[in-house]
């Protein structure tokens, strides 16, 4: 199995709006033909120069087509669901790769 992984970095006073933002968003990435479940976490400590919340998002898909069809036709409609006045606050990072359960 894989996992695309979205990370987010946000100012602490925009958090409580974008956690509520953030819930429906997800599952709206769930019900994607592309995915097979997700989890969200939050950075609680760690050794990173921002104190801001961090946020990471994890999607599970089973094939490296699944996520070629998730960047080909939803990825662009979905990070355009980000509201247009968070776009300069946010930090995002995105990468993907294998999990393996132990």
């Amino acid at each position: 199995m894989f996992f695309y992984e979205v990370q987010i970095d946000v100012p602490v006073e925009l958090e409580a709006e974008f956690v509520e933002w953030l819930i429906p968003h997800m599952e709206k990435m769930e019900e994607l033909p592309c995915f097979d479940g997700s989890e969200r976490l939050e950075v609680l400590d760690g050794d990173f120069a921002s104190d801001a919340p961090r946020f990471l998002c994890r999607y599970f898909y089973e094939s490296a087509e699944d996520f070629t069809r998730y960047l080909e036709l939803y990825a662009d409609n979905m990070r355009a669901d980000l509201p247009d006045a968070w776009r300069a606050h946010l930090s995002f990072q995105r990468r993907t790769g294998s999990y393996t359960e132990l």
